[in-house]
């Protein structure tokens, strides 16, 4: 074993922690004294307390001496106040004027929407109000009394405002034990909950019809859409009234022109927030696109060189059986001349930059091309 010594408290180094006012009742206060050490309060024990000046209003002491290990040296005392009454009267009934005089109370349900959350509300507001804490009354939840409480309900599907909560409230409000009133009612509303649903996506740009030849390399089919909610947008594409392409999940997807025939093409874009309180997920669909592809064209062959003949390869429009000194044209499949000029010989050329259906006219003749 290992002998420990276990030496008495020296009092005289040691600190009392303070003791909260006390109000003139015309009895004798005595408080019990705590002693503060290395941070922790704790009572002291085998000790003698005597008190002096602590029955009228004013400056109190509270004196602890060593027990009979001790010597009347060994001692620690702390001051405490007896306040008249009508000074505490005074402090409460200003608590109570400042809470009089505070507008209606208005609350989001987020806040708070239970009895016990908005008590707890309250007491925090009114504490913080300007001169309240002069007054040396603090309120705690529990001296809020909540009368006529609602509660606010969240938007819905049926009523996205929600319906908002209301209440009356009055605060008990004291000091030192020995003073107390009550407030008059004060009205509260809590604002309900609005619900919101993702952003619906805002497609800007569509997809565009368009005519190829078989095996012709086709152009992606491209959208453009948005939302302004910060969800993230996601889409797949679909052929023909439902029918979802496999891997085709981004802003754009090229049309295959390895068989002929005509399909229909759109998106879908979904919006998704994981923010918002309603629905996550909301869907916006596309115009459709119509993809033609076509049989490779065959190259009209004339009867003789003066007969108007055309063809388009590697995006070149080829002409022959042209007038010198006449004027021939090209126009689109919906009748917009898209090239004009004069002709120099019996041949001519011109770029096409767009596959589809194309007229060439010349005098009297006209002439569909493919491309």
């Amino acid at each position: 074993s290992v002998p420990v010594t276990i030496a008495p408290f020296d009092l005289r180094n040691l600190v009392l922690a303070p003791i909260s006012d006390e109000v003139y009742d015309g009895n004798a206060h005595t408080p019990t004294p705590v002693i503060q050490s290395g941070g922790i309060n704790f009572l002291p024990t085998d000790t003698v307390h005597s008190y002096a000046n602590n029955i009228d209003a004013g400056t109190a002491t509270v004196a602890i001496r060593a027990g009979t290990s001790g010597n009347s040296t060994n001692f620690a005392q702390q001051s405490f106040a007896i306040l008249p009454i009508a000074i505490v009267q005074n402090d409460v009934e200003t608590a109570s004027s400042i809470i009089e005089s505070m507008a209606d109370i208005i609350l989001p349900q987020a806040t708070a929407n239970t009895d016990e959350e908005i008590r707890a509300w309250l007491a925090e507001q009114i504490n913080a109000l300007p001169g309240f804490s002069e007054t040396g009354v603090t309120v705690t939840a529990a001296d809020i009394t909540l009368n006529n409480f609602q509660a606010a309900l969240t938007g819905s599907a049926d009523n996205l405002q929600g319906t908002d909560g209301s209440f009356t409230f009055t605060v008990s409000l004291h000091k030192t034990g020995a003073v107390t009133t009550a407030t008059t009612p004060k009205n509260g509303t809590i604002t309900a909950t609005v619900m919101v649903n993702a952003e619906t996506p805002d497609i800007t740009v569509h997809p565009q019809s368009a005519v190829y030849a078989q095996n012709d390399p086709a152009i992606a089919l491209s959208i453009t859409a948005s939302v302004s909610d910060g969800g993230t947008l996601s889409y797949q594409w679909y052929r023909n009234f439902g029918t979802a392409i496999s891997g085709a999940t981004g802003s754009s997807y090229v049309p295959p022109t390895s068989k002929t025939g005509t399909n229909m093409y759109y998106v879908m874009v979904t919006n998704t927030n994981t923010a918002v309180n309603g629905s996550q997920t909301t869907t916006a669909t596309s115009f459709q696109a119509t993809v033609t592809v076509t049989a490779p064209t065959a190259v009209e062959t004339p009867e003789n060189d003066k007969a108007l003949r055309a063809y388009i390869r590697d995006g070149v429009l080829h002409v022959g059986g042209l007038t010198a000194g006449k004027t021939w044209s090209v126009y689109s499949l919906y009748g917009a001349r898209i090239y004009q000029n004069t002709a120099n010989g019996s041949e001519a050329s011109v770029a096409i930059s767009a596959h589809g259906v194309y007229f060439v006219k010349s005098e009297n003749e006209t002439l569909k091309v493919v491309y």
